[in-house]
């Protein structure tokens, strides 16, 4: 029985580890590759609307105070974590609202990929933000389980990654593709096989996630099904909905509307 404490010990300090590392890396990856797709595309800020910047410093933030959470929760300051997490759920919950806003001003504005439809961008924004605030609520009901409370907000923070992995995607085809005026209608003509691998590189990183927590704990732990199935969901539910003709032309009406 002696052993026990130790060992309770040892799985502990592998699961801070995954958390440290992962939460730091793809908080500081998420931001890395939004500043460098706005700098390699040279878009200019001026051209944007207030609700978007606003929402680039809520995002902002809340990646910031991500990772300074995940340093806190695996050995700094546990009651100054526990008091920054209810900030964090703020800004989960302007994440959100925001997001939702700049969605319909960019259909508004003609601002949204052009290899995506109204209706299809519109179901796939607003699919990323339920799956990222449902895992953040889950998270934040299980904060006295910490074993779950980390693993699904780390879950919440890969659910973001579909707006990352639209902009690495794009970064590295267009210019393997000949340039944006031969590589957008290409893309565009193939929004399913884009769309397909984006969705399963974003399953492949959970599942790399949970694989690497696995070999350091080993233990598969089951808080990593809900992230992967909400991340699944995402591409599902706008593969299904964002082709319907009558969905397309709901965006632009409440487009038109703004």
């Amino acid at each position: 029985m002696a052993t026990i404490p130790g060992q309770w010990n040892t799985a502990r300090g592998a699961e801070n580890r995954v958390f440290r590392i992962a939460g730091c890396a793809l908080a500081g990856t998420a931001a890395a590759v939004f500043a460098a797709f706005a700098l390699v595309m040279a878009l200019d800020p001026f051209d944007y609307p207030v609700e978007t910047h606003l929402h680039v410093a809520v995002m902002t933030a809340w990646l910031g105070l991500f990772a300074v959470q995940a340093l806190l929760a695996t050995g700094g300051d546990i009651a100054l974590h526990r008091r920054l997490g209810m900030a964090g759920g703020l800004l989960a919950i302007c994440i959100a609202v925001s997001g939702s806003i700049v969605a319909v001003s960019a259909i508004a504005g003609e601002r949204i990929p052009p290899i995506f439809s109204p209706g299809y961008f519109l179901v796939m924004t607003h699919m990323d933000l339920v799956a990222f605030t449902g895992l953040v609520a889950f998270a934040l009901a299980q904060r006295r389980r910490s074993e779950w409370h980390k693993r699904l907000m780390l879950c919440a923070l890969l659910a973001l990654y579909e707006p990352v992995l639209g902009r690495v995607f794009l970064l590295l085809l267009v210019p393997a593709l000949g340039g944006p005026q031969s590589a957008l209608p290409l893309l565009a003509a193939n929004t399913g096989a884009f769309e397909a691998a984006r969705c399963l590189v974003h399953c492949a990183l959970l599942a790399g996630l949970a694989l690497w927590d696995w070999r350091a704990t080993g233990r598969l732990h089951r808080a990593w099904l809900p992230g992967l199935l909400a991340i699944g969901s995402i591409y599902a539910v706008s593969a299904l909905l964002g082709a319907q003709e009558a969905v397309s032309a709901f965006a632009v009406a409440i487009a038109g509307g703004v």
